[in-house]
């Protein structure tokens, strides 16, 4: 295990590379370019807000209105007028988060409007004890993890998106994240789903099991009581 120090070194190097990785692997997706001018795109080395978060990275597609909505506005004393509101929506996010002891969490965030939104605001893609794989070998453009989140990142823009093209795979790819990974729903980490299940299973069998052995006790209780 890295010292707390090497960590947030290796979170600095991936961060002062982050812009040109992301660019090649954007140049590189051939439905990026389309996502990009729905949305616009930004890479974040120090966050979104304001760019001053020496431990976050955000690479996320921006804000666009994709419709407007007439309104009937009520004024004290006056007669309702009539506005015409944008309605807006999200595009989805990565976001790299370093902690204090130097271990980085990834979560994705999906594409949303003011009334379509998905169960989970985020899912929780990587927890990196040691963020080592954020460094590419010399032989290497972008680091093998960093392509792995980028294509994570576009399929959750393609399910998400109310202008999403998603296929077979990016629906399976997220039905995987979506089954395996944590999810943040209401403000609270939900255990993946595959160990709810898992639980529900065990709890099941154990449940049977038990409900067997002491049907079996009985039988043969009764059996040595009735001789």
């Amino acid at each position: 295990m890295k010292s707390r120090l090497s960590r947030i070194e290796c979170f600095t190097w991936f961060a002062n590379h982050s812009t040109a990785w992301f660019d090649e692997l954007a140049a590189s997706d051939n439905r990026h370019s389309h996502m990009a001018e729905l949305y616009g795109f930004l890479i974040s080395p120090k966050g979104r807000a304001g760019g001053i978060d020496d431990r976050t990275v955000d690479v996320f597609y921006g804000q666009r209105p994709f419709e407007s909505v007439k309104e009937l506005v009520h004024q004290d004393g006056n007669l309702p007028s009539l506005r015409r509101r944008l309605l807006v929506e999200r595009g989805a996010s990565l976001t790299y988060q370093r902690g204090d002891n130097g271990a980085v969490i990834v979560t994705l965030a999906p594409a949303i409007t003011e009334n379509f939104r998905q169960q989970e605001s985020a899912i929780v893609l990587d927890l990196m004890t040691d963020p080592s794989p954020l460094r590419a070998p010399p032989w290497l453009v972008v680091p093998p993890r960093i392509e792995s989140h980028w294509r994570c990142l576009m399929s959750y823009l393609q399910c998400t998106s109310i202008d999403g093209d998603p296929t077979l795979g990016d629906r399976l790819r997220l039905g995987w994240l979506r089954w395996t990974k944590p999810l943040i729903i209401e403000e609270q980490l939900a255990p993946p789903r595959w160990r709810s299940f898992a639980l529900q299973i065990i709890a099941w069998v154990l449940t049977v099991g038990l409900s067997g052995t002491v049907l079996f006790g009985l039988q043969w209780y009764f059996r040595d009581a009735l001789k």
